[in-house]
């Protein structure tokens, strides 16, 4: 019984098969091993629009392989050419360098715009993590073009006109990190090492040393209202009660409208593994594996940071049920509703006897479909067929009505009217 379309924004954490091959491979930017990017060009004989990718951990990991696949295939699907760049860590070159490779990437591929069929006016960035900081900052930052340089890319723009960014560090300032997300932001050794501190210890106590530094690379003291249209994906919530990180769930009927759900996709109550790991992501899938029809299987990571090594759990959840009207004891009313079928199933889990009733649209109960009319339902059902003394409603389809839901330490997953 299909009755949820359901999406996970996430981030991946099993590694992706081998990108196809570039039009354009390991081409050097600059002058250090690491300036290399690839190059897919978009099947058109006209200047397209190019996406650059910036990849993600921390400024001191990651390679433009990272670019993942589903991107590469829409992107070049929608007519748009697609980048992916390396660039310096901060292990061999501290901040801002990272930063100050990527404008000169831009500058180069601007350059190439006429050889590689690239639209130089519609450059965008994608990055995740510490990448969608980069690509942020590319946008925001003021144009790095030098107009009287006698290097002709060096005259060319670094701005981009569209970015879109997954999960980025927006400030880098450490009192103001620490003042939104808490201390436990300082497990996290990205600040120290990209600075060229020891610790954090360093880092704090004299932040004089690094403050302007860290303003400048961080996006937010450089937005302003001229910037170029930016999207953020966050595919986890912040719990500032545990310090720490979870998904989230997002679903939609149409694809095109989502709600949010604000409560962790893993409980809190799950393992105490996860507990205090800012980084608890979900792999790709959601998996019936054999011989559990019942259940749907989805993993995730944890101890990402916290040892002894990061590994994968498996969570499972019942068949179509993600999201439910929950009670001990309580009620749930339908607003009126026109349906066709004749006999009504529930997705449901009742511990207690839960019962339904089929109102008019007035409010009025039908009779023969009364709450003294219903069987009571009780066990866990994925396509419980719900029972009256009046027979099944089909007399009652294509008419305005409302059902009321009386739920007894039950879980209503889902409903769905069946011919």
């Amino acid at each position: 019984m299909k009755t949820f379309l359901f999406l996970f924004v996430m981030a991946s954490a099993v590694a992706q098969g081998a990108l196809p091959p570039a039009d354009f491979a390991d081409i050097s930017y600059g002058t250090h091993e690491r300036h290399k990017l690839d190059l897919w060009q978009a099947k058109s004989d006209t200047p397209m629009p190019l996406l650059i990718f910036v990849h993600g951990d921390g400024w001191a990991g990651g390679n433009k392989t990272d670019l993942p696949m589903k991107v590469l295939k829409a992107m070049l699907d929608k007519g748009i050419s697609v980048a992916s760049m390396n660039y310096r860590f901060t292990s061999m070159a501290i901040m801002p360098a990272p930063w100050h490779d990527a404008a000169p990437a831009v500058q180069f591929l601007r350059g190439k715009a006429v050889e590689w069929r690239l639209d130089p006016q519609r450059f965008g960035g994608y990055g995740i993590s510490a990448g969608a900081c980069t690509v942020l900052w590319l946008a925001c930052h003021e144009d790095l073009a030098k107009s009287d340089d006698s290097d002709a890319l060096a005259r060319l723009s670094t701005r981009l006109q569209v970015v879109v960014g997954l999960s980025p560090p927006t400030i880098l300032e450490p009192e103001q990190m620490i003042q939104w997300v808490g201390d436990k932001v300082m497990e996290h050794p990205v600040i120290p090492r990209a600075v060229g501190a020891k610790s954090w210890e360093e880092v704090r106590q004299h932040p004089e040393k690094w403050r302007d530094l860290l303003l400048e690379c961080s996006v937010l003291p450089h937005l302003n209202a001229d910037d170029a249209p930016i999207m953020l994906g966050f595919p986890t919530r912040y719990q500032p009660k545990h310090s720490q990180v979870e998904p989230v769930l997002m679903t939609s009927r149409d694809g095109v409208n989502f709600k949010r759900w604000e409560e962790p996709l893993i409980p809190i109550t799950a393992p105490k593994d996860r507990d205090w790991n800012r980084s608890n992501y979900m792999a790709n899938g959601v998996l019936q594996l054999p011989g559990h029809e019942r259940e749907l299987s989805v993993y995730a990571t944890e101890a990402y940071y916290q040892g002894p090594g990061s590994r994968l759990r498996r969570f499972t959840f019942r068949v179509d049920g993600f999201v439910s009207a929950s009670a001990d004891k309580g009620e749930v009313i339908t607003k009126p509703m026109i349906f066709t079928g004749s006999q009504l199933f529930l997705n449901i889990v009742s511990k207690g006897a839960t019962r339904v009733e089929i109102q008019y649209a007035n409010g009025n109960a039908i009779p023969g479909f009364t709450l003294a009319d219903c069987t009571p339902i009780t066990g866990d059902h994925t396509d419980h067929i719900v029972n009256w003394k009046g027979g099944i409603p089909a007399a009652h389809a294509g008419k305005p009505v409302k059902l009321r839901f009386v739920l007894h330490q039950a879980d209503l997953f889902a409903l769905q009217f069946i011919p």
